[in-house]
């Protein structure tokens, strides 16, 4: 609940910066804030009185910053990078693909958590558990993401 308020909060400033700056500052601000979530959720203390709160605080984080990838990711798309004789068969891959990573992200972290489910310890202040490599693994996914986006061109300018 605290992720889709604090989206629904932070929805016309991202769309106001996405506006006033284009569409691929924004993602990159987005992206590079996204890159800490998963640290954050790794970070959060387990089975402690601060889980819920901290819990709370980092999904109010998400609603914020996943708003800001939406609104500028679709807005680039929508408007910089396909043009417009080609959107029907550009989309249809586009959600093809969508669909597919979409549908396969869970079982890869099932897998993941079911892989690594006796793994425990600590590593610094941080739990090492089934949950660690999946959070490394957003981390470094979205670090690799932020890196493609920023070598994007757009077919039509920004404007």
């Amino acid at each position: 609940m605290s992720s889709f308020g604090a989206g629904l909060l932070s929805c016309y400033l991202w769309g106001w910066a996405a506006d006033r700056y284009g569409s691929k500052p924004v993602i990159m601000w987005a992206l590079g804030l996204m890159v800490i979530l998963p640290l954050c959720w790794w970070a959060m203390p387990r089975n402690d009185v601060w889980s819920f709160t901290a819990g709370m605080a980092i999904a109010f984080f998400f609603g914020i910053v996943n708003t800001g990838w939406t609104v500028s990711e679709q807005r680039l798309l929508y408007v910089n990078v396909i043009p417009a004789d080609k959107k029907t068969e550009y989309l249809a891959v586009y959600y093809a693909w969508m669909g597919l990573l979409g549908g396969l992200g869970p079982i890869v972290a099932g897998v993941l958590l079911d892989t690594f489910d006796d793994v425990s310890g600590h590593w610094l202040v941080l739990p090492v558990d089934s949950f660690t490599p999946v959070f490394l693994l957003g981390t470094v996914l979205l670090g690799t993401s932020a890196l493609i986006m920023s070598r994007l061109r757009s077919a039509i300018p920004d404007g």
